[in-house]
């Protein structure tokens, strides 16, 4: 008896996921059906051309940001939104303009954004110290008073923002972060760009 039950439940419930699953397929075709692709991409284009830089970039607060939140708003009141509004939110804006590394040997080397991190007020020019990782350890015994390190960051297991404040803890004037052997920026010609909480860390 228990057997025929199940039998009779699995064969009833069969159609009806196969409704189910038709109704979803026609509800995406006719979604798909009425999106204008061309429009699609023109935004996408339009929005990624308010950067910062050459190398892209739109911090939270920056002035390409609100471009892109006006246009947005804009364009929210162009297809017929109703109650599409803009709201001011108090915030610590970064706006990236350029960074480089120049070392004896390799030349000028490109370098992204670490925003929440002082400005460097120009050249910053001093010794190179590697540091490793970047933990309080990789300091004992070695001296970066008022020297750049330079630590590698291997991913999730802290922030990069740790590092910056160990390289301010223990007195240097700046902090290159890599990500060789990490989990992040392995992607051929990637770039890193990252945000971090602390305001008086090294630049």
């Amino acid at each position: 008896m228990l057997a025929v039950v199940v039998v009779v439940g699995f064969a009833l419930a069969m159609p009806m996921t196969m409704i189910e699953a038709k109704k979803s397929n026609d509800l995406l075709g006719k979604v798909i059906s009425n999106l204008d692709m061309d429009y699609a991409w023109q935004v996408m284009e339009d929005i990624v051309a308010m950067k910062t830089s050459d190398l892209g970039f739109r911090g939270a607060g920056s002035a390409s940001s609100i471009a892109a939140s006006e246009y947005v708003k804009a364009e929210f009141d162009a297809i017929g939104l109703t109650n599409a509004t803009l709201e001011k939110v108090p915030l610590d804006a970064w706006e990236f303009r350029s960074a480089y590394v120049e070392t004896l040997g390799l030349g000028k080397i490109q370098a992204a954004s670490f925003g929440g991190s002082p400005e460097t007020n120009g050249v910053i020019k001093a010794p190179l110290v590697n540091v490793g990782d970047g933990y309080d350890s990789s300091y004992q015994g070695v001296d970066v008073t008022d020297k750049i390190v330079i630590a590698n960051w291997i991913g999730d297991d802290y922030w990069v923002d740790s590092m910056a404040m160990e390289a301010y803890i223990h007195g240097a004037k700046a902090i290159i972060v890599t990500t060789y052997d990490s989990d992040y920026g392995n992607q051929p010609g990637a770039i890193e760009c990252h945000d971090g909480t602390g305001q008086n860390g090294p630049r």
